[in-house]
Formats: structure tokens, C-alpha cells, sequence
């Protein structure tokens, strides 16, 4: 059965790993109209991207999370995201602010930051699929992705 689950693109609860959901996050995130979304509800809501993106990929594999497991998945991130990612996102962000810089030194800031905090997503996604494995099974009713950026 896991075969022909892994054949069709679906993967039970128990065989998703952090290497499956990078690569689908991926997948999903070169999509410019994916990535606009994402990017607007991440600046505008506080929405974090890899929940995000997690929820639309869960939905692609026709599974859903309730309203309790996107509660603690969310409150699993947000500690580690507060301490480290975002901050470094700001950083990136704003080294466009420094005129003092040059060009060149901000476009290699730029690539390293992202780098780094290309790290610290992985590191997220770890976090939340670890997390993922320890909800207890939850039978209320579930909720999509469009309801949280909404």
C-alpha cells in the first residue's frame, strides 16, 4: 500500500519526512502566484510561510489539519521564528537602507543573509514536521489554507 501511495504522490502522516516537504515546498513556492500569496500574508497577517505552505501541500495529498493541530503547529514555529528567522529576514530586507554600503557589498550581504536564512526555514520545517508527528489524531472539522489567509 505505502508503494502505491509514494506512486500517486501521497504519503501517509507516519512516511512524510523533512526532505519530502522541502522539496514540495519547493515545488510550490516557484510558483509566482503561490509565492505573491505567501509573501503578502507573511508581511500583512504574520502568517508563517512554511505553515502556509505545509497546509497547501497537506491539501494536495487530500489531507487537512483542524483548527487545534494549525494552533500548535503555528505556536511550535513562532518562538524560533521570533528569535531567529525573522530577524534576519529584517536584516536582508533592510540592507537596502544602508546608501553607506555599496552596491556590491549589499547584493553579497543580501545572497549571504538569504542563505543563512534559507538554513533557519530548513531548520522551521524540521520543527513542524517533528511537531506534525506528535499531534494526537483529531476527528473536528478541518480547516484549509484560504480560511487562514482570509
Amino acid at each position: 500500500m505505502a508503494g502505491i501511495e509514494r506512486r500517486t504522490g501521497k504519503l501517509k502522516r507516519s512516511e512524510l519526512t523533512t526532505a519530502d516537504f522541502w522539496d514540495a515546498a519547493a515545488q510550490l513556492y516557484a510558483e509566482p502566484q503561490v509565492q505573491k500569496c505567501c509573501l503578502q500574508a507573511q508581511d500583512k497577517q504574520g502568517i508563517n510561510v512554511n505553515l502556509l505552505l505545509f497546509m497547501m501541500w497537506l491539501e494536495k495529498q487530500s489531507k487537512m489539519l483542524s483548527l487545534s493541530h494549525y494552533d500548535q503547529l503555528k505556536a511550535a514555529l513562532e518562538s524560533f521564528n521570533k528569535q531567529f528567522t525573522a530577524p534576519l529576514r529584517n536584516q536582508r530586507r533592510r540592507l537596502s537602507e544602508h546608501p553607506q554600503l555599496s552596491v556590491k557589498s549589499r547584493q553579497q550581504l543580501k545572497e549571504k543573509l538569504l542563505a543563512a536564512e534559507l538554513i533557519l526555514e530548513a531548520e522551521e520545517q524540521a520543527l513542524m514536521i517533528a511537531r506534525y508527528h506528535e499531534l494526537p489524531e483529531d476527528n473536528t472539522a478541518p480547516i484549509s489554507w484560504h480560511s487562514v489567509i482570509s
